[in-house]
């Protein structure tokens, strides 16, 4: 994830540079220069930071959201999180082996099944 789909993420969750600050060590001027683009190359340790926060808050985000949300809604922002991961390299492999596995499956099942016949 880089510095700029950190930024989108932030601001698409509503997330204050004040919450942020406040659940991690990072201080809330520093994000607040990250978010207004006043600091352009922040650390890697900073990024990573970030990273991390946006990371373990998302299934709380939903779960938060939910109680709220109309079930539309809900699966609105889960096809819109999915979207964005659909290209993850990690996505894609673990569809290749989910693939291969079900290919595997269906000749074994199809060996079975003449077999039995």
């Amino acid at each position: 994830m880089e510095l700029k789909d950190i930024i989108e993420e932030i601001k698409e969750r509503k997330l204050t540079a004040y919450e942020i600050a406040k659940n991690t060590s990072l201080t809330e001027v520093g994000i607040n220069k990250i978010l207004n683009g006043k600091s352009i190359r922040p650390h890697k340790s900073t990024l990573d930071i970030l990273r991390a926060y946006l990371k373990n808050t998302c299934n709380t985000d939903i779960t938060n959201k939910s109680e709220n949300l109309t079930t539309l809604q809900l699966l609105d922002m889960v096809i819109t999180r999915l979207e964005k991961i659909k290209d993850n390299p990690i996505i894609k492999k673990l569809d290749k082996t989910e693939s291969s596995q079900q290919e595997l499956e269906n000749k074994v099942n199809s060996e079975s099944s003449s077999k039995n016949t």
